[in-house]
């Protein structure tokens, strides 16, 4: 069930999909247990609106970490976005491999490339913790005209400005 919910995290626009609670074990089905099979249903709700909406914007998406991607298989963040037709930037790799339910974790990403992005979107698909996306938003915001937040889960247990 849609639950869209705009906030702010330190100081961009945060969109939120879904309801933490309600999506957290399709995610887990998904993620953890490979079934790919899953991969559109997140974002088809969105699809074609998000191709209009967002029209101009530029897709960074949090990675994940290199282990993480070679154990199972496929980049899940690509597989949900086939269907939307924004323009992807791999520009940020994940230097660590720190287990993603820990809340006391430093998250590093490294840039890629810096060529300048004037409209861009960070996507990701759960916010637990907010350190991969401020992490990003560090790296992002010196080389960004203006930055979106998605996400189509998120768990903060407070809202940061």
């Amino acid at each position: 069930k849609i639950n869209i919910k705009m906030t702010k995290f330190h100081g961009h626009q945060l969109i939120t999909l879904y309801k933490y609670e309600l999506g957290r074990k399709l995610l887990i089905r998904y993620k953890d247990y490979l079934d790919t099979a899953l991969s559109p249903i997140f974002l088809s709700p969105f699809n074609i609106l998000s191709n209009f909406i967002f029209k101009g914007y530029s897709l960074v998406l949090i990675p994940s970490s290199e282990s993480m991607r070679k154990r199972r298989g496929f980049d899940h963040l690509d597989l949900m976005l086939q269907a939307i037709r924004l323009k992807q930037f791999k520009i940020l790799a994940k230097d660590d491999s720190l287990q993603r339910f820990s809340k006391d974790r430093q998250v590093k990403f490294r840039l890629l490339n810096d060529q300048p992005l004037k409209k861009v979107i960070i996507f990701d698909d759960v916010i637990t913790s907010g350190n991969s996306i401020k992490a990003a938003l560090d790296l992002l915001v010196p080389i960004s005209d203006s930055i979106i937040i998605i996400c189509l889960f998120n768990n903060l247990s407070e809202v940061r400005e």
